[in-house]
């Protein structure tokens, strides 16, 4: 469209300058129109092959015809007199043909003749020039068969170059394909080598490994924990099984029956407890917990469940150092964190050493915690990151108490992801804290009434 545009925009331009260069062929004397005799003469309009034609018309006498080229014999140009004072428009050509027509609004050459009585006076022509456009069909023709044929050949060679490189590319893809195919649960351990992949497959691959590490991660945490439930299971069932073997051995005193009764009582809460704690813990990493959120007073709640351990406390002959504001106003899961506080309390008072010190504390800000720590430690820094591990417990702890199955503090770690807080812990010195984080900052009753 642009190359026909502009070949049609130079013929028009060449055939109007034809024109202007013609006009000063066309005289007036008196009220005769004369014609140079080499405009009339012109080879350009006696051409059989290609006949040329111009017109002139007087506006004095309505458009009148008043002069024609001999090509044109006794025909009329079939086009309108334009209004402007040059114009270039498509018309019929006598002979048939489509060509383009240039009108040009003139004043002639004026000079009075002698021999007439009355002056005359100078008249507006219009000098019409035809030229046929077959020449310009036959270009814009060729021109549009030749970029039609370049457009194919290029259609066609970019084609087969972007199949040779989409094969290659896919040979790369089908060597990744094929290498993950063989990945097992066996061979997670492996990973993928893929040194002459592509610039923009290597951040997949790497994705790809480190998928595969997590998956060989995932997969060993299984096992471990299958392992270590058969293991923890085992033992208290091998206890009730030989409390009650002894027990069935021989005729015994109602008093020794009663103490192998409490006994297994024992060890089946025990066992209970561990597995009500597993499908917490399921429930937790499953995201199925519902979190009902209320206003309650963190410093409340941390009194009220100490109750649960202030006897065995005694027992232990255990110091507690409170460090509680008069009240700390929280929206969060009042049993959630009781279940937590329970825990905390549970290690605490288990693992704290003999006349031993635990100290609980609650801050207000910069954001709501609680923090438990007691005395009596044997967990290096390094043990201390293991502690939120399933079934992990380090060696002397596990020596020093016998009645926790390594769960507790997992457990509390997703409730506290679930409550959107964090909690850490730490040991120093001798000294094991745990530190549970709320996400939000807790107010004073008065506040809280306020609102």
């Amino acid at each position: 469209a642009s190359i026909r545009k502009n070949l049609s925009d130079e013929f028009d331009a060449s055939l109007l300058t034809t024109a202007r260069a013609q006009l000063p062929l066309i005289t007036q004397k008196g009220t005769k129109f004369l014609v140079d005799a080499g405009l009339a003469q012109s080879r350009d309009y006696k051409r059989p092959d290609r006949f040329e034609y111009f017109e002139v018309r007087d506006e004095a006498a309505r458009d009148e015809t008043i002069i024609r080229s001999q090509s044109l014999g006794d025909s009329k140009l079939g086009i309108a007199t334009p209004a402007t004072e040059s114009a270039v428009q498509y018309l019929i050509l006598p002979d048939g043909r489509r060509g383009r027509a240039a009108s040009i609004r003139f004043k002639p050459t004026f000079e009075q003749a002698q021999s007439e009585e009355q002056p005359a006076s100078p008249h507006t022509l219009v000098f019409i020039v035809t030229r046929n456009t077959v020449g310009l069909s036959d270009t814009l023709s060729r021109m549009r068969w030749l970029i039609l044929a370049v457009c194919s050949a290029a259609t066609i060679a970019s084609a087969a170059l972007m199949a040779v490189l989409i094969q290659r590319g896919l040979r790369s893809t089908g060597k990744l394909a094929t290498r993950i195919a063989k990945i097992d649960d066996v061979t997670t351990a492996e990973r993928i080598e893929f040194d002459d992949a592509p610039t923009e497959f290597m951040p997949v691959v790497q994705r790809l490994n480190d998928l595969l590490q997590r998956l060989k991660d995932t997969f060993e945490r299984e096992k471990a924990f299958s392992s270590d439930v058969a293991h923890e299971l085992r033992t208290p069932l091998a206890g009730l099984e030989t409390a009650l073997e002894v027990s069935a051995s021989q005729r015994r005193s109602p008093e020794e029956y009663e103490r192998v009764i409490v006994r297994c009582l024992d060890v089946s809460r025990r066992m209970h407890a561990m597995v009500d704690n597993l499908l917490m813990l399921a429930r937790a990493e499953a995201k199925q917990l519902v979190v009902q959120r209320e206003p309650m007073d963190l410093t409340e709640l941390c009194r009220e469940a100490w109750i649960h351990f202030q006897q065995r406390a005694e027992d232990r002959k255990l110091q507690v150092e409170w460090q509680l504001p008069e009240d700390c106003i929280i929206n969060s899961d009042q049993e959630k964190i009781r279940l937590l506080l329970h825990n905390f309390y549970d290690n605490a008072v288990s693992y704290t050493d003999m006349n031993g010190t635990i100290t609980i504390a609650v801050r207000r800000s910069p954001q709501a915690c609680v923090e438990v720590s007691n005395t009596g430690s044997r967990l290096s820094a390094e043990d201390a990151s293991h502690v939120f591990e399933r079934f992990w417990r380090g060696d002397r702890a596990r020596t020093a108490s016998g009645n926790h199955c390594g769960l507790g503090l997992t457990l509390c770690r997703n409730i506290a992801q679930v409550l959107g807080g964090s909690i850490d812990a730490k040991s120093d010195r001798g000294r094991f804290t745990v530190t549970f984080q709320l996400p939000q900052v807790a107010r004073q009753v008065a506040a809280a009434m306020s609102k």
